[in-house]
């Protein structure tokens, strides 16, 4: 008890022998501006286009979902995803723009088609707050779950692809491929060659390759558009880059 009598009068000191001269304030830069400045940059930004891929990842096994939205009015748009046959045709889903919590958001409400998808997904947001804009891709952050959104300008050649189920083709395709009594497959780009193996529960396609006399695997997380099976990054091995296999 005596060690620490003696200790509280010197911790006392110490706080009471501090000045209001020792405390300085430092302004903050304030790089977004106020959040009606966020909003509006992100509402012109977003009209600028009618026809959006969409790119979102969960926020737990970061898995990879592709989408595509067709703009219709300011608050409804069509909506098709590769996250499972139940949201692969395209049908209506609402969304707001609007600034919440000193940031622009991006909102699903409950009853949408997204929102619903979400609820299957279980780590996917339904409310996405703007993180970036890099040459007019819209990057988000998930309110929540932190789950991520990545919008991308689009084309109407595209939505008229999708519109024919052409990410269903794709996937019964690339089913086909890796149901073949095969487990390993091999890609061939040049003189390279790179054995891959598929894993459906957490959507990564995982390389196997050799360097430096040792075996190295790397993984990337995909997902389906309408010819092919997307990586998210694309994948470089011994200066040989990856970002996609087409159907052919």
């Amino acid at each position: 008890m005596k060690r620490l009598y003696y200790i509280i009068p010197l911790i006392s000191f110490l706080f009471f022998s501090c000045s209001r001269e020792d405390f300085k304030v430092f302004e903050v830069e304030d790089v977004w501006g106020s959040e009606t400045a966020q909003l509006d940059l992100l509402v012109s930004n977003f009209q600028k286009n009618k026809f959006w891929e969409v790119v979102v990842q969960d926020g737990h096994n970061k898995s990879a979902h592709y989408g595509f939205l067709n703009i219709n009015e300011a608050s409804s748009a069509d909506f098709m995803t590769d996250f499972s046959p139940l949201y692969s045709s395209f049908s209506k889903t609402n969304f707001q723009l609007r600034a919440f919590n000193r940031s622009a958001i991006i909102n699903f409400p409950k009853e949408s088609k997204f929102a619903k998808m979400s609820q299957d997904a279980v780590y996917i947001d339904t409310t996405f707050a703007l993180n970036k804009i890099v040459k007019d891709t819209l990057f988000f952050l998930g309110t929540l779950k932190k789950s991520t959104l990545k919008l991308i300008p689009s084309s109407n050649e595209k939505y008229n692809a999708l519109k024919q189920h052409k990410i269903k083709e794709t996937k019964a395709s690339m089913d086909k491929i890796f149901e073949m009594p095969r487990y390993f497959f091999r890609i061939h780009k040049g003189a390279q060659s790179f054995e891959i193996s598929r894993d459906t529960v957490l959507k990564t396609i995982n390389f196997y390759y050799e360097e430096n006399d040792k075996v190295i695997t790397k993984f990337v997380q995909y997902y389906y558009d309408a010819d092919g099976l997307v990586f998210l990054d694309p994948v470089r091995i011994n200066g040989t880059v990856f970002d996609k296999i087409k159907v052919k």
